[in-house]
């Protein structure tokens, strides 16, 4: 019963080999910064996005390879789980390496959007076959590779026995075996196995990284590929031109040097002072005793507010919590979708830390949830917090 884990051991070989390959074609983007990044983290990242990888592809096989019946014996019943096995493992192997050159054009992990921009076009074969001459060295690896996981591939042997009762002691084990391997896929598919942490997604990346184009060290095409199938991504409808739209509105505000708009002194940040920005929960207004007639629900933050610059009008760029971070921090409003569930959260990012930082600031986030949970501690990397304070340290 233990060959099915050793196949399991030869499948996460396999994606890290792909991955130093991927790396290696790619060392011009990947060289001048390796030294900023931590080999544990890098590891860690990487483990824990081949196994949802390979428990989306290999999930049927170890059921297949633990059913507790007889059949499961036969060489007929072996033979095709390991056609299946050679197939899932070979075509994320392939997938990786071919990643290796195309990603050079995009500049991170390819994602199912891919179809869609391609679906049109009728010369891609001819642009594929070209790059297999070109790239002849990583077909000769991928074939390597193939080669020896056919080569190393564990067959379990089994001796059938005379005694009833060790047959049915074999079975009853194989058994709990195939029910414990069910929980241990849905674990590693989400990522971990506390319900307070989303299933996780290509943003996860960002927290074992110092930018988000070294994300794709630690993630793999297979995953990317998989966990963005049917998301609906937006685009930009282009109403207007950017012309049009500065003769409309600007969203850029330059305070004058003499006098706000509204009366108030002239602007100077006090160098060295503290920002703290606070996040609540489904918050507004009418809980602010500030903001009414009555007494209100917050003390301390009416005390903070009478000693503060307060604005009186506030809006909704977020309906949910995965929206809150992205939206009061960096800018970026939940359009379709929420944006750490899309491709475009590996784009580079800015936000009020990254600003903060250029002026000498030390930057921190502090989340009351546990670490990982709403893809906060990814966010939080990848915009310009130097340190994440979740659960786990509290």
């Amino acid at each position: 019963m233990i060959a099915p884990f050793l196949n399991l051991l030869l499948a996460y070989a396999a994606y890290m080999i792909s991955r130093i390959v991927y790396v290696w074609e790619n060392w011009t983007v990947f060289g001048s910064s390796w030294e900023g990044l931590q080999m544990g983290e890098l590891i860690a990242g990487s483990l824990r996005f081949d196994t949802a990888a390979i428990c989306y592809t290999l999930g049927i096989y170890m059921l297949l390879m633990l059913l507790p019946l007889p059949c499961t014996h036969r060489k007929w019943w072996q033979s095709m789980c390991k056609g299946y096995y050679l197939t899932a493992v070979g075509l994320g192997v392939s997938i990786n390496l071919a990643d290796a050159v195309y990603s050079q054009y995009t500049g991170r992990r390819t994602t199912s959007s891919f179809f869609n921009e391609f679906n049109h076009d009728g010369n891609i074969g001819t642009i594929f076959g070209i790059e297999v001459l070109r790239h002849w060295y990583l077909v000769i690896i991928g074939l390597a590779i193939i080669a020896a996981l056919w080569y190393c591939y564990q067959i379990p042997t089994y001796k059938s026995s005379t005694s009833r009762k060790a047959s049915l002691r074999y079975y009853i084990a194989k058994g709990l075996l195939f029910v414990a391997v069910i929980p241990l896929c849905i674990g590693g598919i989400r990522g971990g196995f506390s319900t307070a942490i989303r299933p996780i997604t290509i943003s996860n990346a960002n927290q074992y990284v110092n930018s988000p184009t070294q994300a794709a060290i630690v993630l793999n095409t297979p995953f990317s590929l998989i966990r963005t199938i049917g998301k609906t991504t937006f685009s930009n409808p282009a109403y207007f031109s950017n012309t049009e739209l500065d003769g409309h509105y600007s969203p850029l505000h330059k305070l004058p040097s003499d006098t706000c708009a509204t009366g108030l002194p002239p602007f100077e940040p006090r160098k060295g002072a503290n920002v703290v920005v606070i996040i609540l929960e489904s918050f507004g207004t009418e809980y602010f005793g500030s903001f009414n007639s009555y007494k209100g629900y917050t003390p301390f933050l009416d005390s903070l507010i009478e000693q503060s610059l307060t604005f009186s009008a506030s809006y909704s760029n977020g309906r949910k919590s995965i929206d809150g971070m992205p939206s009061i921090l960096s800018s970026i409003p939940m359009f379709v979708e929420p944006f750490f569930v899309t491709s475009y959260s590996l784009n580079h990012v800015g936000g009020l830390a990254h600003e903060l930082r250029k002026d000498g600031y030390q930057t921190a986030f502090f989340h009351g949830a546990e670490n990982g949970s709403m893809g906060f501690e990814a966010s939080a990397r990848t915009t310009g917090f130097e340190r994440y304070y979740g659960r786990d340290e509290y």
